[in-house]
């Protein structure tokens, strides 16, 4: 640090300032893997979205890298907490800061650059999935009910409490 306190106090508020931006990255990080939003990540969903990521960088996933993938978030559940049940929030945080800081010990600004990359990658897969979901339901134009035609039907002849010429 610097030769004058006020230097010192400077980086303190630097490096306070940029431990809550990682901590609201990785929040929203969460976020991004709860995709039914009942506030855990279940590994399923955490499979869905890197996979979905992954897919979007290549025109078929082979069933190898599947396995692959299944086998990383396997893997990062057990790091949290030994087994494959969903995880919250607290735990995903404390998980996210222990391997990041495996991943870079001594700087801020590396750890946020890697978690930028993870977060551009998981919004890139949750927005692939939410696009599966889409094409999935039936077509907005034919669940709109169509307007009725014929002596039943009368549309209003007001607009705002006025008659409609014509």
């Amino acid at each position: 640090m610097g030769n004058l306190p006020f230097c010192d106090l400077c980086q303190g508020e630097v490096r306070d300032g940029l431990d809550a931006v990682i901590r609201d990255m990785i929040i929203r990080l969460f976020e991004l893997y709860d995709l039914n939003g009942d506030g855990v990540i279940s590994a399923e969903e955490m499979y869905k979205v890197d996979l979905a990521a992954l897919a979007g960088h290549m025109d078929t996933v082979r069933e190898e890298y599947k396995q692959q993938v299944w086998r990383r978030v396997e893997m990062k559940f057990c790091q949290m907490h030994g087994d494959l049940t969903p995880v919250h929030l607290s735990m995903y945080k404390a998980y996210m800061d222990r391997w990041l800081k495996e991943m870079e010990p001594s700087d801020r600004n590396a750890r946020f650059l890697i978690l930028e990359g993870v977060l551009i990658e998981a919004r890139s897969g949750r927005q692939m999935v939410e696009e599966e979901r889409c094409a999935a339901l039936p077509t907005l134009l034919t669940s709109i009910p169509q307007p009725q035609t014929g002596a039943e039907y009368s549309p209003s002849r007001k607009v705002a409490g006025r008659p409609l010429a014509g």
